[in-house]
């Protein structure tokens, strides 16, 4: 999802981005990437599952910024 990078670099407040944590609910992310509240928080808790993320209220941190760029280039962590 290249769109995490893309929010994780800079998209709309960047005083809202504080090292590796993105303040943002998945309520917005999902409007802001048009697909279901249900969808993002699916695949966000694959991401948690798979050590990339930590999720909190409104809050995503970035655990493992090279695991997201390796999901956002080829999808997978799998080779």
């Amino acid at each position: 999802m290249q769109q995490n990078l893309f929010i994780l670099e800079g998209y709309g407040n960047r005083a809202a981005i504080n090292d590796l944590n993105i303040q943002i609910s998945q309520d917005q992310l999902a409007n802001m990437l048009t697909v279901s509240r249900q969808t993002v928080n699916q695949e966000l808790n694959q991401f948690e599952k798979q050590g990339v993320i930590q999720l909190g209220f409104k809050k995503i941190q970035v655990i493992d910024l090279n695991k997201l760029k390796l999901l956002s280039t080829k999808g997978t962590l799998i080779d």
